[in-house]
């Protein structure tokens, strides 16, 4: 079973499209206003503490605003833990081939275990890196791009 630390407030009363919400007292949330698309990438910057998944291990990405940055050339997926300064990346057909589909309540959404992550500390990037260009992925995909 599909667990997380992360005690929500907001939970999907109902969903008024893929890639919005509306919360239990009725605020609607967009979506594309927490995740961002940079290039080949899809963003978001995140609290560890509250947004990994604990059974197994790992992060998920609402399966709404996967699909569309997928559609859109997306071919990673990339999560900045503010708490403890680290970059997680993974490959879209990672989440594809490796990934696993579930709804806690929050709909449906599409997770990866940690252990298919790329993590780089930000302390061995150049802090004029991660200022100038905060969105890229730390690997090389299989077409060397």
């Amino acid at each position: 079973m599909v667990g997380s630390n992360h005690q929500a407030k907001k939970r999907r009363k109902n969903v008024h499209s893929s890639t919005t919400i509306i919360t239990k007292t009725g605020k609607v949330i967009d979506l594309w206003k927490i995740y961002k698309v940079k290039g080949k990438i899809l963003y978001k910057s995140l609290s560890g503490s509250g947004h990994t998944l604990t059974t197994p291990p790992g992060f998920a990405v609402d399966y709404g605003i996967f699909l569309e940055a997928r559609d859109k050339g997306c071919r990673f997926v990339q999560f900045y833990d503010r708490e403890v300064e680290i970059f997680y990346t993974a490959k879209i057909e990672d989440f594809l081939s490796k990934g696993f589909r579930f709804n806690r309540g929050f709909g449906e959404q599409v997770g990866l275990s940690l252990s298919k992550w790329i993590k780089t500390n930000t302390s061995k990037i150049s802090r004029k890196l991660i200022f100038e260009a905060p969105y890229f992925p730390f690997f090389k995909d299989n077409n060397g791009q």
